[in-house]
């Protein structure tokens, strides 16, 4: 009876590792897509307006109220357009979040054949393969970067809806539920931050 325990035992922790690495994951996954997407929109937003703020002079230029001020942020603007797409491309936020989806996809294969061994006495039968399925889901994990607190905190989060992992979310302390609710609002307030300030820079240098 002890040994069946046991084996059940082995059986519930791995699957349960598997569903947690699978929710971290996917928050990773959420994250960096945002990322990357945000990335190239603001790239080629800001490079839009690199080239409308470096031809205004040209055809408003007796309207500008604050001259150098408006070179200025020209300059700026494309220094900031040029720095973004390098630290961009050194993030590599696309093949990261691709890598994020090969390793979910992964999981879930690995999960849907540990599924079949649910009964306790199948698996009683074949637990000598309990270390080679261990092994692959090393083999998974060690191919993929780290997650952040963020992911853990919105992982734990998700999870708690889930029978068995509620302990997770309730152990986190109370200004870690916080961040974990308030972290994508400031991403956006961030973005939308990023979206106002050339529109908010380009008018004001017209402002009388």
């Amino acid at each position: 009876m002890d040994d069946k325990i046991k084996e059940v035992n082995l059986l519930n922790a791995i699957q349960r590792d598997i569903e947690v690495t699978s929710s971290n994951y996917a928050q990773m996954y959420e994250r960096l897509h945002l990322r990357d997407c945000a990335s190239k929109f603001f790239v080629t937003y800001y490079s839009v307006f690199a080239i409308l703020f470096s031809l205004t002079p040209f055809f408003f230029g007796e309207q500008i109220k604050y001259r150098a001020l408006f070179d200025f942020l020209t300059v700026s603007m494309s220094i900031v357009v040029l720095v973004a797409s390098l630290l961009i491309s050194f993030a590599k936020y696309s093949e990261r979040a691709l890598n994020a989806v090969k390793a979910l996809d992964d999981l879930k294969r690995l999960k849907k054949e540990l599924f079949k061994y649910n009964d306790a006495d199948l698996w009683k039968d074949e637990c000598k393969i309990y270390d080679a399925y261990v092994k692959r889901y090393h083999q998974i994990v060690d191919c993929m970067e780290l997650r952040t607190e963020m992911d853990y905190y919105r992982s734990c989060k998700k999870l708690s809806n889930k029978e068995g992992f509620k302990d997770r979310w309730e152990n986190l302390s109370w200004y870690n539920k916080i961040f974990a609710n308030l972290a994508r609002i400031f991403d956006y307030i961030e973005y939308l931050i990023l979206f106002l300030f050339p529109f908010a820079a380009f008018i004001g240098a017209f402002n009388r």
